[in-house]
Order: structure tokens, then C-alpha cells, then sequence
């Protein structure tokens, strides 16, 4: 079997509590037969198509405890061109920091709601400070990532997005 390379780009601000999740994405990617460049950034935009590296997965951290964590997302992507780029379809996550007590939260649910929408990226719900939770999300960004480039037979990067978008519409929808 050849060891497909790929890159999978975390763009995270400095506070996230990213240790845990970046020593487990690491330790799983040593038992996959990926080679998986990550790449972390803490700002956006991206440089411009000449001087971007080549992305087959791009992950967006937010932190349900932080508006900083919010408005810095909100302004980095303001100045991007991902929610304009079709290749991005189906090819971004977003995981979302966020834990059972809601009162903790910074912001509410539908400015997050908003993001993800613009950016049509797939949510990833975690508490970052557990590691059964970012296990279970480091498993379905490897999923996404072999998706994205085409390891997983019958599945593509638009079919992931047609179910973000379904669950966002059902999530919009729910009755109290």
C-alpha cells in the first residue's frame, strides 16, 4: 500500500487548551498509514494561492469559554477567501470547544451556528480537557481527512458537506 502524504492545517488562537488534542492527533497518526504534515496557525488569512501550501483539510478551533476565541475567528475569516473557495467544501471542520454546563459559554450557540454556515464546515463538538472526547474527534478528523483525499471509497468531501448542512437545517429546526 502506498502512504499517501497529506496536509491538515489547525488554525487555533493561542489560549485553546490544544496539548492534549495535538499529542493525541500525533500519537494516532503514528499507527495510520497517513504521513500527515500539520500545520498551526493562530491568524488568517492564509498567504495568497502562490505562497499557500497545499491543504487537503483545514481545522477551525473555537472555544465556547472565549469571545476572544469568537471575534478573532469572526475577523480572520472576514478576511479570507475560505467561505468563497468551493475546494474548501467539505475539506474544514470546525471543533468546537465546548463542555455540558452552557452557562459557562461566552456567546451563544446560534453566532456558532453562523460560522459554521458560512464557512460550510463540518462541527466537531469536544471538551478539550478530556481525552475520551478528543479521541473520539481525532478518530472523526482522521475520517474526514481520508475522505478528503479519496482513501474511503463511495464517500467525497461534498457528500460530508450535504450532511453538515442537513444537520445544521435539523439542528435550526428542533422544538424545545
Amino acid at each position: 500500500m502506498i502512504e499517501p502524504n497529506c496536509a491538515l492545517q489547525i488554525v487555533a488562537i493561542e489560549s485553546l487548551p490544544l496539548s492534549l488534542f495535538i499529542s493525541t492527533l500525533e500519537s494516532r497518526l503514528r499507527k495510520h498509514p497517513l504521513k500527515v504534515n500539520i500545520r498551526r496557525t493562530s491568524t488568517l488569512p492564509l498567504p495568497t494561492n502562490e505562497e499557500r501550501p497545499y491543504i487537503d483539510l483545514i481545522l477551525f478551533t473555537l472555544d465556547m469559554r472565549s469571545k476572544l476565541s469568537y471575534i478573532s475567528l469572526k475577523d480572520y475569516l472576514v478576511h479570507s477567501d475560505l467561505s468563497d473557495n468551493d475546494y474548501f467544501y467539505g475539506r474544514s471542520v470546525m471543533i468546537i470547544n465546548s463542555h455540558e454546563n452552557q452557562s459557562l459559554f461566552a456567546f451563544p450557540m446560534s453566532d456558532v451556528d453562523g460560522i459554521i454556515e458560512m464557512l460550510d464546515t463540518i462541527p466537531l463538538y469536544c471538551d478539550l480537557e478530556h481525552k475520551q472526547s478528543v479521541e473520539d474527534v481525532v478518530d472523526k478528523i482522521l475520517v474526514n481527512l481520508e475522505i478528503s483525499i479519496k482513501l474511503r471509497n463511495g464517500l467525497t468531501s461534498l457528500l460530508l458537506r450535504t450532511v453538515a448542512v442537513s444537520y445544521t437545517h435539523l439542528r435550526a429546526h428542533e422544538t424545545p
